[in-house]
């Protein structure tokens, strides 16, 4: 099937074999769709009917979907804005809905697995109209705490079979909420005053994460060595390097390096988020007790030729 016989769901579907496929173990990126199918016009080729560990090129014309079960999910239902916080042990829904391609009660419930850890149900279904099209959707419960979700993560990934056998997987956007996050020291392109960004060069970006010590000054510590997990852009790619650089305020900033195609940064972007764990993980790295730590950079994004993007 080639992109341009494709209608949005079966690009959605597309995007969720990748994810699944190539990060079994849900260590990420956590792609947008937008940011993926761009890729996936650019670059290489996936058979995803074959292993495939990270780095994974395709091309999404070769992509082969027709076969696979076509699954739309609605994460948090009740909740509209998808807004979730992972440090709270609290019972998480996710939707499947009854579609002309796929009627939900053809799922397997004992098959479904959710997030990083596979997390499996830990409810009874719920059965009833819920999307308003007069057919019958499912909403089953997760406990967070065992979905292996983090405040790193803007997708979550729900995985299943079909009481036929046939695997699906199938995906949502999340938006963590504020409480997760503290704001660190952050500059994208250090050595370049002008943090210009070329999102269609495939180069490594360099982002500078600054040590900060509250005895000078500084509302609270951060220290990068305890940074994990970081991910960058709308698509949370992840580093390809982070090493330390050089001492300030008594301890070591660190220089980390992105994959420009791994951020899903456009050129319509002027700003971008970097996030991470501090501490290992730990739910008191911060004194407000946030587990992560963000920043949102301003950036000069610029094509090849070194031409301004936007105005």
């Amino acid at each position: 099937m080639r992109l341009q016989d494709m209608t949005p769901a079966h690009v959605r579907r597309a995007v969720d074999l990748y994810l699944e496929r190539a990060y079994p173990a849900g260590t990420g990126p956590w792609l947008s769709l937008q940011s993926l199918t761009v890729q996936l016009t650019a670059v290489g080729t996936l058979d995803l009917g074959e292993d495939c560990g990270p780095p994974c090129s395709f091309n999404i014309d070769n992509v082969e979907v027709a076969d696979a079960p076509l699954v739309e999910i609605n994460f948090d239902p009740w909740n509209d804005s998808n807004v979730i916080n992972p440090t709270l042990n609290t019972l998480i829904t996710v939707q499947i809905n009854t579609t002309p391609e796929f009627s939900g009660a053809n799922v397997d419930p004992t098959s479904l697995r959710l997030g990083p850890n596979k997390a499996p149900i830990a409810t009874a279904v719920l059965t009833g109209n819920y999307d308003g099209d007069e057919d019958i959707d499912y909403i089953y419960g997760f406990q967070m705490q065992q979905t292996g979700i983090t405040c790193v993560h803007n997708r979550i990934i729900l995985t299943g079979q079909t009481i036929d056998g046939s695997p699906f997987a199938a995906s949502d956007a999340v938006v963590m909420d504020d409480d997760c996050f503290e704001t660190v020291d952050i500059d994208v392109e250090p050595f370049d005053p002008q943090n210009r960004v070329y999102p269609n060069d495939e180069y490594a970006i360099p982002v500078l994460l600054k040590v900060m010590n509250d005895s000078y000054g500084d509302p609270y510590d951060f220290y990068p060595r305890n940074a994990s997990d970081l991910r960058m852009g709308p698509s949370r790619g992840t580093t390809v390097s982070y090493v330390r650089y050089q001492q300030n305020k008594g301890e070591y900033d660190y220089l980390a390096a992105f994959r420009m195609e791994d951020t899903g940064i456009s050129c319509d972007d002027t700003e971008v988020e970097i996030v991470g764990l501090h501490n290992s993980g730990s739910y008191n790295a911060f004194p407000s007790g946030a587990p992560a730590f963000k920043a949102t950079v301003p950036i000069d994004t610029r094509d090849c030729d070194t031409v301004s993007c936007h105005p």
